[in-house]
């Protein structure tokens, strides 16, 4: 009885795991206002439209957003080899780490689920005057040290890690070089690209500005501003909406988790319903045993 019971439960419950999942919230950080000088973070709400001042940063000239831990972190390419990690109620700096590269130039940053930093940068290399060739770098904030894992071949102005483990990277919008838009997917382990698709993301000037996951819905932003969804899997997009933001640089969802959607929890309460009521209906019938040792049961002549 107990075997068959099992399966029965299991037979209910199967369906309620194999709903997909739901992002638990919709709200983005935005790095805008692009200066050497500074920027501002604000925060969007992806259902309501509703764009809210956060505070000004000091992060000079700071490209991409990122987010681990609850934290949120930026680069400074200005004040080169520091990344900064921002208060996300005020927008000021709290912690600096210098991680020993010299890069001025347009890029992205992101950490992985295991807290290891990725740099995607392209520009000069302060202390010789060089052109540093658009490359991907991995970075320990803890111990202010970086490593250069290959070239990219192009600029990335947006990068950010799938729940999966896939680092994503949008390509800088050029009309000089053209592919600007594209989604890629980038390996960590050589800096190879697979080309996803065409977003169509492009802004006013030639950034493209942002790229987030926010559990399994990846956005990006134009350095305009407008605001797209994008489907990972082909690189399409739909515009969601202008958020009215100027020279955006960077786009974070803050550590947005994957949960379970209603009807998931729904289901598995339905599966311990059934199970309480199989386990009633099973104690009510008696085992041949006990019902041939029943003195209740027995013939008397």
């Amino acid at each position: 009885m107990a075997p068959r019971l099992t399966a029965r439960f299991a037979g209910l419950a199967l369906p309620a795991l194999l709903l997909p999942s739901v992002a638990q919230a919709t709200i983005l950080y935005a790095l805008a206002d692009f200066s050497n000088t500074g920027g501002t973070l604000y925060t969007i709400d992806t259902d309501t439209s509703a764009v809210n001042l956060v505070g000004t940063t000091t992060v000079a000239a700071g490209y991409g957003l990122a987010d681990f831990n609850g934290r949120l972190f930026s680069y400074a390419q200005v004040d080169s080899d520091r990344v900064e990690e921002l208060d996300p109620t005020t927008g000021a700096t709290i912690n600096t780490f210098d991680i020993g590269l010299d890069i001025i130039g347009e890029g992205a940053i992101s950490f992985d689920a295991a807290g290891n930093g990725f740099l995607a940068t392209a520009g000069i290399n302060t202390p010789t005057g060089s052109i540093v060739s658009p490359s991907l770098y991995g970075f320990d904030i803890g111990a202010g040290t970086n490593n250069l894992i290959g070239q990219i071949g192009f600029v990335i102005d947006g990068l950010d890690f799938s729940p999966g483990g896939v680092l994503f990277g949008l390509r800088q919008n050029n009309p000089l070089l053209g592919g600007g838009g594209e989604l890629h997917t980038i390996s960590t382990a050589d800096a190879g690209t697979v080309f996803v698709g065409d977003t169509g993301v492009f802004g006013t000037s030639v950034s493209s500005a942002g790229l987030t996951f926010a559990g399994n819905d990846l956005f990006a932003i134009a350095d305009d501003g407008n605001l797209f969804s994008v489907n990972p899997a082909n690189g399409t997009s739909q515009l969601l909406f202008g958020t009215g933001l100027n020279n955006v640089s960077g786009l974070s969802a803050l550590g947005v988790e994957v949960v379970p959607e209603p009807g998931l929890l729904a289901l598995l309460g339905l599966g311990l319903v059934s199970l309480v009521a199989l386990r009633r209906r099973q104690c009510r019938v008696e085992s041949p045993s006990s019902a041939a040792n029943d003195p209740r049961r027995q013939i008397t002549g």
